[in-house]
């Protein structure tokens, strides 16, 4: 299966166009695997760097993720991912590389999962990312996630 997408969203006069493509595969011998595979990124324009100006940006990236189901109830994961960012940011690093593994737990399919996740950013982040529990820093990081998830 092959796929992508794309959306514009304006605040201002800044402009974020994003995009992606990406295909799944399971394949027919062996009954319970997933591998996918994604391009993304986001252009941004004339954003507010300060009084007076502006600078637009282009982020980029792709990740590498297979899933194994166990059984109907348990399934393990890994990922790997990297993210370019503009140099223009002017941030201490500008290359983020991720890995992570995983067990998804379901309890009603698809509609309620609890996930554990382990990530390694062998360089850190350059910057804080709250929302994925990452500070900022150049020294190898590991974060422990966990999730539950309720599809209503």
């Amino acid at each position: 299966m092959v796929g992508g997408g794309f959306d514009v969203t304006q605040a201002g006069s800044t402009t974020a166009f994003f995009y992606t493509i990406d295909a799944e595969w399971k394949p027919a011998n062996v009954a319970g695997l997933c591998v996918y595979g994604g391009f993304l990124g986001v252009y941004t324009g004339d954003v507010d760097t300060g009084p007076g100006t502006t600078d637009d940006f282009n982020d980029w990236g792709f990740l590498v993720q297979a899933g194994y189901m166990l059984n109907e109830k348990w399934e393990v994961f890994g990922r790997v991912d990297y993210a370019d960012l503009d140099q223009d940011r002017n941030l201490p690093e500008n290359e983020i590389w991720e890995i992570s593994g995983g067990v998804n737990y379901y309890m009603h399919g698809q509609g309620a999962k609890f996930t554990v996740d382990l990530n390694y950013l062998p360089n850190g982040s350059p910057g804080s990312v709250p929302t994925l529990g990452y500070l900022p820093g150049s020294d190898n990081s590991v974060v422990v996630r966990a999730q539950f998830q309720l599809a209503i």
